[in-house]
């Protein structure tokens, strides 16, 4: 075991290891329960832990041999990646994330919000930014570096347009707007999250962070009239509002904005089964839920009746509610279920324990 421990550090760095053989029979799982808690890495843009990706080995050894000749190291990039770890018992949600503040045109010190009953309108406008960068002659370039089929798919959630046909929408993951409310003390919008589900290799993570680099300091625009400047909050993870979110793990989880469900409600078939079906549809598989619970009333301070959110189109076609969700197992990350979740709806948010036990 000591032969396999490895040390690529930036510098002089010690390595402590600690080990036991485990028993015939033992797993990881079993490995997590009383004290031991078994980590596993995930790669994530802003991880926690910057570490080697392929071809780190040959870049050092390079980095070595100039060392060697000159007396200066810091000539040659190593390729790194960053990585976050969760315990092998977590349901990691975890996606590329931006924040950013919406921000007064003439005053960048003063917010400009939204009512927090209006969760299509920033979530348009800020997706209608996007799109206008991509169309400038910069967006461009970016479309050939990328190819138009990726961004369609990932970025405007269609499927590639064929000539004489509508565009036709994705059936899976893709770049989200959700406007956060300002739980305390009004309830308003005065931030947008862009998160990146789907986004998973190398290349569409870099699409991410291009678009988040490209959308900093942009205009948000009312018919065609700019109403606010977006400013990316930098250190996302430290902030408060990012934190309340999607900053800790949980069992439980609540709704902010409604829950609406795909489906229609029929003699026999109650909103708790289309509940689990929504789950379903973001692959967490109903044995993983330990209990549902529909409200018709908000159940966390500062939000709306779901009847009162705006809505138009498909979106108002189906039943929506408020939703408690205990899960077996802690759940990590953005939780956003059912139609219109890459526009804000169905956003959940994480109980402290302190809050779980009260409940229970």
């Amino acid at each position: 075991m000591a032969r396999l421990v490895t040390n690529l550090g930036h510098g002089q760095d010690a390595v402590f290891v600690n080990g036991e053989i485990l028993e015939d029979g033992d797993t990881t799982a079993k490995a997590s329960i009383g004290k031991r808690i078994v980590f596993q890495p995930k790669e994530q843009k802003g991880g926690d832990w910057t570490v080697p990706r392929a071809g780190a080995l040959t870049a050092y050894k390079k980095r070595y041999e100039e060392f060697l000749k000159t007396g200066n190291s810091h000539t040659l990039n190593v390729p790194l990646r960053q990585v976050m770890y969760v315990p092998d018992n977590t349901i990691d949600l975890s996606c590329p994330y931006a924040l950013f503040e919406m921000r007064d045109l003439l005053d960048e010190d003063k917010f400009f919000s939204f009512d927090g009953r209006d969760l299509r309108q920033p979530a348009a406008m800020v997706r209608h930014a996007v799109m206008e960068f991509f169309d400038s002659n910069k967006g461009e370039r970016f479309k050939t570096y990328y190819g138009y089929d990726l961004i369609s798919r990932k970025v405007y959630g269609h499927e590639p347009k064929v000539e004489g046909e509508q565009n036709k929408p994705v059936n899976y993951p893709h770049l989200a707007f959700i406007p956060i409310p300002n739980l305390y003390p009004d309830g308003r919008v005065r931030r947008i999250l862009l998160a990146g589900f789907g986004f998973e290799s190398e290349t569409e993570g870099e699409l991410f962070d291009d678009i988040a680099r490209n959308l900093n300091g942009a205009e948000i625009k009312d018919n065609g009239k700019p109403v606010a400047r977006l400013m990316q909050v930098e250190e996302y993870k430290e902030n408060k509002f990012f934190d309340q979110f999607y900053g800790q793990s949980s069992r439980l989880w609540r709704s902010v904005t409604p829950i609406i469900l795909s489906g229609f409600n029929r003699r026999g078939r109650k909103p708790e089964q289309l509940l689990y079906r929504a789950l379903n549809q973001i692959e967490i598989e109903t044995d993983a839920v330990e209990s549902v619970a529909i409200y018709r009333s908000p159940i966390v301070p500062k939000t709306f009746r779901p009847m009162d959110y705006r809505l138009s189109g498909y979106l108002n076609e189906n039943s929506r509610y408020h939703a408690e969700i205990i899960f077996k197992r802690s759940v990590s990350g953005c939780l956003m279920i059912g139609r219109g979740r890459h526009a804000g709806f169905g956003l959940m948010m994480p109980m402290t324990k302190h809050e779980h036990d009260e409940t229970t």
